[in-house]
């Protein structure tokens, strides 16, 4: 079939027109997604577990006793192998007193409240962790966290005094497994300040020390 050459020129110029549009539109699409990959460097989400904690120091059984742990995280991209992990989550703690507690700490009129071993303890908790990707499934964190009691149950002091103070530092390390959204860590915490607020003159200390093992989701 014979075309007609100006309307066949025509017919050309305006095929190519149209390619050379679709592959800037297509090129504009593909640069705008980088962009927004580039530019999403912060992630929010959410984390649960279970912690198994105790305190070492004279009238505080040394064995492990289980608790909870929720609350949320970020992330944020430091660069292709390093992360900035804050979180903030709320922690509760179950510890035994040992049977001769009362001997320990009887001073300036201070004695137990109940003979209820078990404390209870809840915390608000914020780790500022610093996350290296080792491999592209397993990260390792570690970094400073800060506890601020809010609740202490009354089974270790009577007249309301406290035994534990309020503010607590202390330094945490572990192991982040990462599954595209999904996180499995396992940490250890140890607190670096002393805890107890008995008064006392034998120069007793308590400092925590818990594990932690959980998942967490990303969820934006």
């Amino acid at each position: 079939m014979y075309i007609h050459q100006p309307l066949k020129y025509r017919f050309m110029k305006r095929a190519f027109l149209l390619l050379v549009i679709m592959a800037f539109a297509a090129a504009g699409v593909q640069a705008q997604q980088k962009q927004k990959e580039k530019i999403k460097r912060v992630y929010y989400g959410l984390k649960a577990g279970m912690n198994f904690s105790n305190i070492s120091g004279e009238g505080i059984k040394s064995s492990l006793q289980q608790g909870v742990d929720f609350g949320a995280f970020a992330e944020v991209k430091l660069s292709k192998r390093f992360d900035f992990v804050p979180e903030l989550y709320y922690s509760l703690h179950n510890l035994k007193r040992t049977d001769d507690f009362q001997t320990r700490y009887f001073e300036d009129g201070v004695a137990l409240s109940s003979s209820d071993e078990k404390i209870k303890l809840h915390y608000l908790s914020v780790p500022l962790l610093f996350r290296f990707h080792a491999t592209s499934v397993i990260a390792v964190d570690a970094g400073p966290q800060y506890n601020l009691l809010v609740y202490e149950d009354d089974n270790l002091l009577k007249d309301s005094k406290p035994s534990f103070k309020k503010s607590e530092f202390a330094v945490a390390g572990g192991i982040t497994l990462t599954l595209d959204k999904f996180r499995i860590f396992g940490r250890y915490t140890y607190g670096v300040s002393n805890v107890l607020d008995i008064p006392t003159t034998k120069g007793y200390k308590w400092n925590s020390n818990q594990a932690q093992i959980g998942i967490a989701l990303v969820i934006n």
